[in-house]
């Protein structure tokens, strides 16, 4: 099985059956991306009515192809599936992914029908297949990929998703907070590999440390218990279920013709495998992000430095609220702080707000960065989450400085403080071009120093809090 999938993620050679001089077809799409991210085997595109194809000789069918074929990607008709897998069988080709849908998803009898009978004569032929219904593989090591978005950069994240709307989303958010993937695989109707044949290879895939799963329905409902209890014993796995609610049952049968089953039976299965579950696309990316850059807290503990006026109430109820504690100022720290800065404006509790317009920027600066010393080595707290505070010291233009230096202090302390650390900074969709700029540069500041991104102060403390959870189980276990 695993030398199998290796086939696939490791080709020496691909095909595109379908593939397309009109750029608005997904068939030019695909060769066009494997020669942009440097694909360095042999692609070769399939098209009969077509001698060249992006510069590349075409052919007329598979088995006119003269070396040998690992891989086809197959965006034709699902009327010619079963003659393209009879073809391949011939050319001995290893897998084939169809991007190719309207099969059992749609849930006409006819498209059930050929569905399986795809499958079979895949099967019949020992080819293995990937879909339909989907966009395929993402690798960035070998320069494979089904967009020209994707950062050709690799890491450590693995993502596996029954669907490719969110096989893109989970990349493109991830990407600008500073995730690199090191697999991401779109299945689809998973008619021959499922989730338990991905999730057993990015269990022992070296390339991934961490495991990501959008799913709907599991096909292999006799094997997924044990093989994702394994996968979360030697690697952290983050898993997201579509179609807990009714309507989205109903939905999931519509797009990926799975069965999405029982929400309570499914949180318990997550609990007994130790997962981390997320509800949202977005709570995802938040917890991939905590625990790619994050370093583990002992607790949840924190001290929230940073905001400023009502937003410091809101930012202790929004910490508490998902799962961390945000407890006093311990009495010595806020001695010290009333003896150095004893002016009014400044609130001497956690979280800590130092007034912008105490004495002007460089005292508020000075009275941050001592603050958020105390708290760092302070053994009453775990971690630190530093608010930014975007949308009041970005007022003005001329306060470009101030905002630099504040996110210039944080990296300091964080640099030098063995407490973990998380930044929250507004997303930039300010419409004005200096604001959004300013905050884009300093938010690739943050990620090229290490420190974790979130873009609201709530969002940040139920991804963290999941982490710590997640955590504290498995020391346990």
């Amino acid at each position: 099985m695993m030398q199998d999938l290796e086939y696939i993620f490791n080709p020496r050679s691909i095909a595109v059956v379908g593939a397309s001089r009109n750029p608005g077809k997904q068939g030019y799409r695909y060769v066009e991306i494997l020669r942009e991210f440097g694909f360095g085997g042999k692609i070769y595109p399939v098209n009969p009515k077509a001698s060249e194809i992006l510069g590349l000789k075409s052919y007329p069918k598979i088995g006119d192809i003269p070396g040998s074929v690992d891989y086809v990607i197959s965006t034709i008709p699902a009327s010619g599936l079963p003659k393209l897998i009879e073809e391949c069988s011939t050319k001995r080709v290893k897998a084939i992914q169809l991007y190719t849908g309207r099969l059992a998803e749609t849930g006409e009898e006819e498209s059930i029908r050929l569905e399986k009978e795809i499958a079979h004569a895949a099967q019949k032929n020992k080819i293995r297949l990937i879909g339909p219904n989907c966009m395929g593989i993402y690798h960035p090591k070998e320069g494979i990929s089904f967009s020209a978005n994707f950062p050709k950069e690799c890491g450590f994240v693995a993502f596996l998703s029954q669907s490719a709307g969110h096989t893109f989303e989970v990349v493109y958010r991830g990407g600008v907070r500073g995730l690199r993937f090191s697999k991401v695989i779109s299945y689809g109707n998973a008619s021959d590999l499922n989730e338990v044949d991905f999730i057993r290879y990015l269990a022992h895939d070296p390339e991934t440390k961490i495991i990501s799963i959008y799913i709907e329905g599991v096909r292999d409902t006799k094997h997924f218990p044990h093989v994702l209890k394994e996968a979360a014993r030697m690697k952290p796995t983050v898993i997201l279920k579509g179609g807990r609610t009714d309507a989205g049952s109903r939905a999931v049968s519509s797009h990926t013709a799975s069965l999405a089953g029982s929400a309570a039976i499914w949180d318990a299965l997550c609990r007994q495998a130790g997962v981390i579950q997320a509800d949202t696309v977005e709570e995802m990316v938040d917890i991939l992000v905590t625990l790619s850059f994050l370093s583990p807290p002992n607790g949840k503990r924190v001290g929230v430095v940073g905001a400023g006026g009502g937003g410091s109430v809101s930012l202790a109820d929004e910490c508490e609220n998902n799962g961390l504690t945000v407890p006093p100022l311990p009495s010595d720290i806020v001695a010290e702080l009333k003896r150095l800065f004893p002016h009014e404006g400044n609130l001497i509790k956690n979280p800590i707000d130092l007034s912008v317009t105490a004495e002007g920027a460089g005292i508020m600066l000075e009275a941050l960065l001592y603050a958020m010393g105390l708290i760092a080595k302070h053994p009453d707290f775990d971690l630190l989450i530093c608010d930014t505070a975007v949308e009041r010291v970005l007022e003005s233009i001329e306060w470009q400085g101030m905002f630099q230096g504040i996110v210039a202090m944080f990296i300091k302390i964080g640099k030098e403080s063995k407490k973990p650390m998380a930044v929250v900074m507004r997303s930039a969709d300010s419409p004005e071009e200096w604001r959004w700029k300013s905050i884009v540069a300093e938010q690739e500041r943050c990620i090229q120093a290490g420190f974790p991104i979130y873009p609201t102060i709530a969002r940040a403390a139920k991804a963290i809090s999941e982490v710590v959870k997640y955590n504290t189980n498995a020391t346990r276990q």
